[in-house]
């Protein structure tokens, strides 16, 4: 635990996902939703999309965050395109729906508000799989490899949205 605790205060966005988890379902430690929100949140924000997704979930039942729909709504939304990238239809459907039973009970408003703030969105560093094409294409050294990772990102989350 002590090796994932170092990795996760370095800012190791799986092992903050890792320890996000433990705190979550109470596995080995101390069952805090809060501390798992916390957790959830580092990892989230710095792209991971397990980590969003759990995330979205904690707003959307209000466990160890204050309920809210529109952020539960756009972390789902953000996970969803993310799991689009990642070639993870099983994790992609999850958030999916977990994001649709949200819906059912949002505004148009707030699902707009949501996604604009899903599309305004930056990750506090690049996603592992945004890192993981940078030194693919730095290994292959081709050039239509490059990546606009802002247009990348608009047409993940309009992907999701659809």
């Amino acid at each position: 635990m002590t090796r994932y605790l170092k990795a996760a205060h370095g800012g190791n966005a799986k092992a903050q996902h890792f320890l996000g988890v433990k705190y979550d379902k109470g596995l080995g430690i101390r069952h805090d939703y809060a501390e798992a929100a916390r957790w959830y949140r580092r990892a989230a924000e710095q792209g991971n999309a397990n980590a969003q997704h759990d995330l979205g979930t904690l707003y959307g039942d209000g466990l160890g965050v204050p309920q809210d729909a529109v952020e539960a709504y756009k972390w789902l939304s953000l996970a969803a395109a993310q799991f689009n990238v990642l070639n993870a239809p099983e994790y992609r459907a999850l958030a999916l729906k977990n994001r649709a039973e949200l819906a059912v009970n949002m505004t148009a408003s707030q699902r707009a508000t949501a996604l604009q703030l899903a599309l305004e969105w930056q990750p506090t560093t690049l996603p592992d799989w945004q890192i993981d094409l940078g030194i693919r294409y730095l290994a292959r050294r081709t050039e239509r490899a490059t990546v606009d990772v802002a247009v990348a990102r608009e047409r993940q989350v309009q992907r999701a949205v659809n």
